[in-house]
């Protein structure tokens, strides 16, 4: 097919795939609104027979749950009709209330809001209990306690009110961290509430319990008795340990399930009889070790835990259960592929079976009788697809993109051996029309502990396929999916052994008659970007290089990220390993690059703060390397705005046609 930017623009981005008791599915179907600026989401009925538009479209609108009787709950920042909705020193915010659309039929119906917005919701599966998440201001009553307190969200809303007339965004910080992502974490902090349908009021669950919910995976039992969570807790010199607790709904009395002093509990699934809850257990890392990640059993009853599957060393995630809650299905990086498992938890001897690898399957949903799931390939987007509950059977589609013609760019894969005696491997993807070589593009991936195993919005090989690049996705040292050797072997070595294996695997490639090594480029974003610095410090072999959102000074950079603990826990202490620290900082190695170089930032990228990328531009000027700057100033770690998203490709792909195919320049067209 013809892939240009407005095709690519026009691609329906599927997620969030839920199943309802009844056995529907439903997906979030994500496309640019009228006016192009933003995404506006379709919640899609999908089935056998096809597909029927349930809600919207509309910006920030999402099915987070179902009732036991079929009912969708959704999120919505439609105008809230009870003026619940309060802004936080921001006029004109819309914050998303809960509502409820009918399996029967009809309008989606008002359930309840909170002047921050409705973040998480789950359902009990049984009961029909509903607990959701929300941030409250910490000053609300409730403070300091975890009483059961129905008037913090009133509180809540006249204190936004006294900010807003008083004009006032200040914020105040007495604690560790001061942003995540792109949010500062200030006054507001979440809380669990409960929602009386009776009355349509949210009762506050857990009061004021500081940060402790931070990004929590939550569920309910099915009787509605229990909330299971994970629960931060501070453990020093701004660091933050992650329990896994029980909540009693009645009472709002907690409890603890698992704690372990060098271990995070993270995402959970409660069993379908209440008894268990399936966990993902982190190992703590620390400069010399890195983590892993388990799959455990936890008794509600305080019972013994049990590590499911030992021996399997791939790191499990999107976890559910079947009906019968025999089987735990799950998927996990393996190979460039994140294949869809499942395992028998009955069996302590188990291991794990596969029921489908091709693709990166993600948003698993069961019913009684079927498995559903998003499957994505390095040349296929997102589509919901069904599995036979037993294994040797192939997914069935049911709804994606079905193009007129091919894809511009065909997959193949590329392999060699490290000099260490470790297979590699990568994706290539090739220009299917190419009269020639065509010249190659290596793309890196973030993460690091992450793989090139499907569908990539950004980083997408088919646009730059379409263009005539051979686009090669290597998966260095430090991915995920070939064991925990191939992360160790990269642990400390972050710009060694990863590069060493990116050069094998480009030159694996460039082995080939299809490919021209004498036209190459190399590029990535986050860790993929600080490894692009790295790559062009320590070799010109390359024409082009373009870095987006990327590491520079790795001691500058500790003190201004989002995370400096966990950082420190990978890199050592900011004084005593200094050394190391100015070691694998590509700054280090500035005055050795002669690459013309493309650097990409957003302005509200807390992560990776727009300072790195302004430095290693200013270094590049200051020695007269060919750069320029792509700075965006509504955008965080990623590119999320249709309009920037075009502007990111067109700058790209002017960058390394002009200095890759040796094309005249020519400058993106809205800059």
């Amino acid at each position: 097919m013809t892939l240009d930017l407005d095709s690519f623009l026009a691609l329906p981005r599927l997620s969030q795939l839920l199943a309802t008791p009844d056995g529907r599915l439903v997906v979030h179907r994500a496309l640019p609104d009228a006016n192009g600026t933003r995404f506006a989401a379709t919640l899609v009925e999908v089935n056998d027979g096809g597909t029927r538009p349930l809600a919207g479209p509309r910006p920030g609108l999402a099915a987070v749950a179902a009732t036991p009787g079929g009912d969708l709950l959704l999120t919505d920042r439609r105008p809230d009709p009870s003026e619940l909705a309060a802004s936080d020193g921001r006029d004109g915010d819309e914050v998303a209330a809960l509502w409820e659309l009918p399996a029967a039929g009809g309008e989606a119906q008002y359930l309840a809001g909170t002047p921050a917005g409705i973040d998480t919701v789950c359902v009990a599966r049984q009961a029909g209990t509903v607990v959701a998440t929300s941030a409250v201001f910490r000053t609300a009553s409730g403070v300091d306690s975890n009483s059961l307190d129905s008037n913090s969200l009133d509180a809540d809303r006249e204190l936004a009110k006294a900010r807003t007339d008083a004009g006032t965004t200040a914020l105040w910080f007495d604690r560790y961290p001061v942003r995540h992502w792109d949010t500062h974490l200030a006054q507001r902090a979440p809380r669990l509430l409960v929602l009386d349908r009776a009355t349509g009021t949210l009762r506050d669950l857990t009061g004021d319990v500081g940060w402790a919910l931070r990004e929590a995976s939550v569920d309910i039992t099915p009787d509605g008795s229990t909330v299971l969570s994970t629960w931060e807790t501070p453990a020093g010199g701004g660091s933050r340990h992650r329990d896994l607790v029980a909540i009693d709904v009645a009472t709002g009395q907690r409890r603890v399930l698992a704690h372990e002093q060098d271990v995070d509990y993270g995402e959970l699934a409660a069993s379908p009889d209440g008894r268990y809850v399936a966990v993902c257990r982190e190992t703590r890392y620390d400069p010399v070790t890195p983590a892993r990640i388990e799959l455990w059993l936890v008794p509600l009853d305080g019972g013994p835990v049990r590590r499911l599957a030992p021996d399997f060393e791939h790191w499990p995630r999107d976890l559910a259960w079947t009906p019968d809650g025999t089987s735990l299905l799950f998927a996990a990086d393996e190979a460039g592929r994140a294949p869809l498992w499942r395992l028998d938890v009955e069996d302590p001897e188990a291991a794990p079976v596969r029921l489908a690898d091709d693709g990166a399957f993600s948003d698993i949903a069961v019913t009684s009788g079927a498995v559903y799931a998003l499957r994505s390939r390095i040349a296929t987007p997102p589509e919901v697809v069904a599995l036979d509950p037993e294994p040797g059977r192939p997914p069935r589609v049911l709804y994606g993109i079905e193009p007129e013609q091919p894809w511009p760019g065909r997959v193949e894969e590329v392999s060699t051996t490290a000099g260490d005696g470790t297979p590699l491997r990568a994706w290539l993807v090739l220009p299917a029309d190419s009269d020639g070589p065509a010249p190659l593009l290596i793309a890196v991936h973030g993460g690091p502990l992450a793989s090139w195993n499907g569908w990539h919005w950004r980083w997408q090989p088919q646009l730059f396929a379409a263009r005539g690049y051979a686009v090669l996705l290597p998966d260095p040292a430090l991915s995920t999916g070939y064991g925990q050797a191939m992360i160790e072997r990269g642990w400390d070595q972050w710009g060694g052994t990863p590069y060493d294996d990116v050069l094998a695997l480009t030159d694996a490639a460039i082995e080939r008659d299809d490919v021209d090594g004498a036209r190459t480029a190399v590029a990535g974003g986050s860790y993929g970007g600080y490894l692009t610095n790295w790559i062009i410090g320590h070799t010109d072999r390359f024409r082009a290089a373009v870095t987006h959102a990327s590491l520079w000074d790795l001691q500058a950079f500790r003190g201004v990220t989002d995370d400096a603990v966990s950082w420190e826990r990978w890199f050592g202490d900011p004084e005593r390993d200094a050394e190391h620290y100015r070691r694998w900082s590509p700054s280090t190695h500035a005055g050795a690059i002669r690459t013309p170089t493309l650097v990409v930032h957003g302005e509200q990228d807390y992560r990776v703060p727009v300072g790195e990328g302004l430095a290693l531009y200013t270094e590049l000027q200051r020695r007269d390397v060919p750069s320029a700057l792509l700075y965006l100033p509504d955008e965080n770690h990623w590119v999320a705005r249709p309009g920037n998203i075009r502007v990111w490709y067109d700058a790209v792909l002017a960058w390394l046609d002009h200095h890759v195919l040796g094309e005249p320049w020519r400058c993106p067209e809205l800059l």
